[in-house]
């Protein structure tokens, strides 16, 4: 007659703690979460506007949404604590978006920035700037040097989609009056690369066949 091994309780346990390494581990699941830190946010009155925030969910997968928030303020003064929230899929032109208001240059220049949103969903910026050089006005929207761009067509002639970095900024143009800050400056009607953190904000200027030529950095208030 054939005897059943005796297994002991001490290698049962151990071959179940083997088992268990040797089966794969069920991931954690992530924890929900919108990202408002690596977005580009900024208020007006109010209304809260935030471009491409990171969304995660559950499953750790990120996805990116334009958010806008709606304030709304009772007779009282106070607050409705249920705010108006809306948000969209980010649509991938909305990229390097310039926050409106007013930045200062090291001298007395200042230029102040309004935004609208095109048809097309790029965000366009209009800069009206002065300081001890004059005027001038400079435009810029968001998004690649693609098909859609307001300016495309000088961008592409002057060739400032080949740059390797052309990714890396917000394009535009000077629309009226050369643009002058400091030794930097450009006569007549030049290409203009934006960079932005929120709060300072880069235009550096570039010449026939995308040659940089200078930079000023500008303070917002």
């Amino acid at each position: 007659m054939l005897r059943k091994p005796n297994i002991s309780t001490a290698t049962t346990v151990a071959l179940t703690a083997l088992a268990a390494t040797l089966l794969p581990a069920a991931a954690p699941a992530a924890t929900p979460a919108a990202m408002l830190e690596k977005s580009m946010s900024y208020a007006i009155g109010n209304e809260i506007k935030a471009f491409r925030v990171p969304i995660r969910n559950s499953a750790g997968t990120i996805k990116y949404y334009d958010v806008t928030v709606d304030l709304t303020v009772n007779n009282d003064g106070t607050l409705n604590p249920l705010a108006d929230v809306t948000a969209a899929l980010s649509p991938s032109v909305t990229t390097g978006v310039i926050a409106p208001g007013t930045y200062k240059a090291t001298g007395t220049e200042t230029c102040s920035v309004t935004n609208m949103t095109l048809t097309n969903g790029r965000i366009q910026s209009f800069f009206t700037c002065n300081g001890g050089y004059g005027a001038y006005e400079i435009s810029t929207a968001t998004g690649g040097i693609t098909a859609g761009h307001p300016y495309l067509a000088g961008l592409q002639a002057n060739g400032i989609d080949k740059l390797p970095d052309a990714s890396t900024y917000t394009w535009g143009t000077t629309t009226n009056g050369p643009f002058r800050v400091g030794s930097c400056g450009y006569y007549g009607t030049g290409v203009v690369g934006a960079k932005t953190n929120g709060k300072q904000l880069i235009l550096s200027l570039f010449g026939s066949n995308a040659s940089f030529q200078c930079s000023a950095t500008f303070t917002k208030n």
